[in-house]
């Protein structure tokens, strides 16, 4: 599921790489969709596969831990790619 969701994800981002202000809304739908195919399979098996490395005693520190990064990821990345 992870490898899959991975490339799922690098084959509409390769593809999203290739638009221009010209691309039609079918080319974009379709590798917005590939990317949000792609992370949906990606992140919860990563976060299963992380999280069940951990002892129970652990687990909700590694779960505070985990959505604390996945936040801060977001914010970041909406900051350095949105337009200035």
């Amino acid at each position: 599921m992870i490898i899959g969701g991975f490339l799922a994800l690098a084959g509409g981002l390769a593809l999203g790489a290739t638009s221009t202000r010209t691309t039609g809304y079918g080319t974009t739908a379709v590798w917005i969709i590939l990317v949000g195919a792609g992370l949906g399979a990606v992140l919860p098996a990563s976060m299963n596969a992380a999280l069940g490395a951990l002892s129970t005693e652990r687990a909700g520190s590694g779960s505070a831990l985990i959505s604390t990064l996945r936040q801060a990821g977001g914010t970041i990345g909406v900051a350095v790619l949105a337009p200035s």
